[in-house]
């Protein structure tokens, strides 16, 4: 009976990153997939955004939780070892890395020459049903069993495609339900009829039994059921983290203003027409205008009084649509929920009381919003579950 120092289960991007990085030890990657990094490849649209040098903790649900890994496994940290690979990256306007061919083919490429220099075995189509500890070992049961005296779950979420593997661990840990994060937004119809593909740079805030939770400024793509883009799937990770409560609103800001100073924007505009829709021709999207004069109870042939620009400044300042519900799955980047993080030691990421059981990235109740957190996250435990384990005897 072989008795492997590793079994990571998961070949993501998490399993490959601990996979690479140990030392001196023997290695099994157990993977449900018919191959290893599969999802990586729909990372960043297939770009791979798997940093940001502007990184803030504060983007995560735990910011304590992950601050024990950051603090030694941050930024430059993963850089360094993402450059270990021999990769070669550039980062935009906003500080997003990605691979300098921004092909996400590259990063799998680079994992895949060093988990084969580094002697890892590695098993495709191993869906784990079942993990016991006997004494020092652990039996990892797929269609067949392997023996460990160390493993690392690293199977993310069933975000997209993937598989939810939680139900394994939960003799050992409390578990989340997970619940779509990072994703589109379902909302209320009446309001967005007829824009479908239309895109716009907004302030989106998630307001909350009449609370904002959350707000930022970006990209807002309308689609026949709600909403999407990034802005919109930053507030559906505090949508998520909430519970997906009823009560709960977008808010589109189109101007990014407050409404005394959107009031003054479109007064001035009255130099261009006194008719409210020509007004509004003149600033937006031609069905967005009509639907904020919708919205506003307003004809398009309306003059422009004070009174009918401030119902149009409380509109434009606040286009709020009821959120009806989080996508499907399969839209999804993230999943929020997993293994409840106070069931793991921040420290060491071992499940309390199960020596030697550790746990990484997304199957953990940990997720950050857009912009190579959620990769970083991954990395970064990786690299410390491997780094505890090669200085293991």
């Amino acid at each position: 009976m072989k008795i492997y120092d590793l079994i990571i289960v998961g070949g993501g991007i998490g399993g490959m990153t601990a996979a690479a990085r140990v030392k001196n030890k023997s290695v099994l990657i157990l993977d449900a997939n018919d191959r290893i990094g599969k999802k990586l490849l729909s990372t960043g649209a297939g770009k791979c955004n798997f940093l940001n040098e502007n990184f803030d903790v504060g983007k995560y649900n735990d910011e304590n939780f992950v601050s024990a890994t950051f603090e030694k496994y941050g930024f430059f940290e993963i850089k360094r070892f993402f450059e270990s690979l021999g990769l070669l990256m550039r980062f935009d306007e906003e500080g997003r890395g990605y691979p300098l061919s921004e092909s996400a083919n590259t990063v799998l490429d680079a994992y895949r020459r060093a988990i084969q220099k580094n002697g890892v075995e590695v098993k495709t189509s191993a869906l784990v049903t079942k993990i016991s500890k006997q004494n020092d070992v652990f039996k990892v049961s797929c269609d067949v069993d392997y023996y460990g005296k160390n493993v690392f779950f690293a199977t993310g979420s069933n975000a997209g495609f993937g598989y939810d593997s939680t139900g394994v661990l939960s003799d050992f840990a409390n578990v989340r339900k997970f619940t779509p994060s990072l994703a589109p937004l379902s909302t209320d119809t009446t309001y967005i009829k007829g824009l479908n593909g239309v895109r716009v740079k907004a302030k989106v805030g998630l307001i909350v039994n009449s609370k904002v939770v959350h707000e930022e400024y970006g990209e807002v793509l309308f689609k026949s059921f709600g909403l999407s883009g990034i802005a919109t799937f930053n507030n559906s990770a505090y949508y998520a983290r909430l519970g997906a409560p009823k009560n709960a609103y977008l808010s589109l800001n189109f101007l990014n203003e407050n409404n005394n100073e959107t009031f003054l924007i479109l007064k001035r505009l009255k130099e261009f027409s006194n008719d409210v829709g020509e007004l509004l021709s003149g600033a937006f999207h031609k069905m967005i205008a009509q639907q904020i004069l919708n919205m506003a109870g307003i004809q398009g042939s309306a003059k422009a009084t004070d009174e009918n620009l401030q119902k149009l400044a409380d509109v434009v300042s606040d286009f709020r649509i009821k959120i009806t519900g989080v996508s499907d799955k399969s839209l999804a980047q993230v999943m929020s929920g997993g293994i409840d993080a106070s069931c793991v030691n921040k420290n060491t990421l071992e499940i309390k009381g199960v020596n030697n059981l550790f746990v990484g990235g997304e199957i953990l109740n940990i997720d950050g919003l857009s912009g190579g957190y959620n990769i970083m996250w991954a990395v970064a435990s990786a690299l410390k579950v491997a780094d505890e384990i090669s200085e293991k005897p």
